[in-house]
């Protein structure tokens, strides 16, 4: 059902602000990490569920009791099996009780507020969710044109920024699940032109983040051997970029000069470390890394950064979320991880039938796309839980499991037919 207090802007700035806002609180130094944005973010969403939720209840006459509990109740599940956990990770090593103390109620209001978002988004029309996609589209594509002018503020403090984002990798982040909507939604030849864009900013940025999440985008799109091959050839001939620097990223051994790929090498070592001492249970929530480390791939970081002016800081928090989640959850972030990668593919197969077969509703497709990109952020290149990329996954998550429940991630016939039966059934709004 559609909600009275639902409208482009509503849809808009909680959207908007978990994608723009932890950035930017970064990128001008507000803040430390993205967390400290994501708060904002979280703050921005849940009080436009929370007022959206009095404005129809007030409307409808309907007491207090029938306020929608659910996001702030699944949270509190999430929160209550977290702790547990962390207990008995404090018996194979001494967990930092201040850090997970600090971080539990920060990842209750998190899950609450994706969930919230994603509540708000199944309740829009179609017309407010592509012009909300479309906005946030326009916004990115601003971004990059600012880098690639050499217009974009404090460029000179980062290496490689796009703002709002301090990190080209950050950007990716966010670019790649609205790109992948427009290249899923779009024609054949529409489709092709974007990746071939995304291939060439890919190269001209020296981004391998970006160049993996294109062959990703290919792959859903099903245009992987003649986008790759034709973009390289074409990205070889025309944009200059250095070679050396992407064949530098795929170093996987300890004694690499480039700092990105000691991180990720690290954040393996980090895995194997914190699993075989916990013998899979894995170090708590908020833990890896808090105790030191043995890894190889470490010693050359802090030999690398020692006087180089950089930030070592979270260099033993991981490099992707596969790495922290299983590292600090153990079996059950392994577990969790292998449903995202199944749900993930399925929503690969299931895209390749929008707009040929049966079609869905934008926000489900939009949903699909990023949880196919969160594959980027689970395994290439994270930022950590309370970040934008991970509030949506949540969302994503969230929008996926209430319009089609568990069938949207194993069953491609039946989630399929039954979301075609939703947007068939949808009323039209103007």
């Amino acid at each position: 059902m559609r909600s009275d207090f639902v409208s482009v802007p509503r849809i808009a700035a909680p959207l908007l602000s978990v994608q723009f806002v932890p950035p930017f609180v970064l990128y001008f130094g507000f803040g430390t990490s993205l967390a400290e944005g994501t708060a904002v973010a979280i703050f921005i969403t849940l009080s436009i569920f929370v007022a959206g939720e009095a404005v129809a209840l007030r409307r409808r006459g309907r007491p207090l009791s029938f306020f929608d509990f659910r996001p702030f109740l699944v949270a509190a599940v999430c929160v209550l099996l977290v702790v547990p956990h962390a207990a008995v990770a404090d018996y194979f090593q001494t967990i930092a009780l201040a850090r997970l103390l600090k971080t539990i109620p920060f990842l209750f209001l998190l899950i609450a507020a994706a969930i919230a978002l994603g509540d708000l988004l199944l309740k829009a029309s179609e017309r407010e969710v592509k012009a909300t996609l479309s906005l946030s589209f326009g916004v990115l594509c601003v971004a990059l044109s600012l880098r690639l002018t050499g217009m974009e503020p404090r460029s000179d403090f980062y290496g490689k920024p796009i703002f709002p984002f301090s990190e080209t990798s950050h950007f990716v982040l966010a670019f790649v699940p609205v790109l992948l909507y427009r290249c899923a939604t779009s024609s054949r030849r529409a489709a092709l032109g974007w990746l071939s864009f995304s291939f060439a900013i890919a190269l001209g940025l020296e981004s391998m983040t970006l160049l993996i999440a294109s062959l990703l985008i290919a792959i859903v799109c099903r245009r992987t051997l003649l986008v790759t091959l034709g973009g390289l050839v074409i990205g070889l001939g025309v944009i200059p970029f250095q070679l050396d620097y992407f064949l530098s990223r795929l170093d996987p051994s300890n004694s690499s000069d480039n700092i990105s790929s000691l991180v990720y090498v690290q954040g393996w070592q980090l895995l194997i470390e914190a699993m075989s001492q916990t013998f899979g249970w894995g170090v708590g929530f908020q833990q890896l890394g808090q105790h030191g480390t043995s890894a190889a791939a470490a010693d050359t970081l802090l030999n690398l950064l020692t006087g180089s002016g950089l930030d070592a800081l979270n260099l033993t928090d991981g490099s992707f979320v596969f790495a922290k989640l299983t590292g600090e959850m153990g079996v059950f972030g392994f577990l969790l991880s292998v449903v995202l990668v199944i749900a993930a593919v399925h929503s690969i197969r299931v895209l390749r039938w929008v707009g040929r077969r049966i079609p869905e509703r934008s926000i489900i497709v939009f949903a699909r796309c990023v949880l196919i990109s969160f594959m980027v952020d689970m395994f290439i290149r994270g930022t950590g839980y309370f970040a934008g990329s991970t509030f949506l996954a949540i969302t994503a998550c969230s929008i996926l499991l209430a319009n089609c429940g568990a069938t949207a991630f194993f069953s491609k016939a039946r989630a399929v037919r039954r979301s075609a039966k939703t947007l068939a059934g949808a009323p039209t709004y103007s």
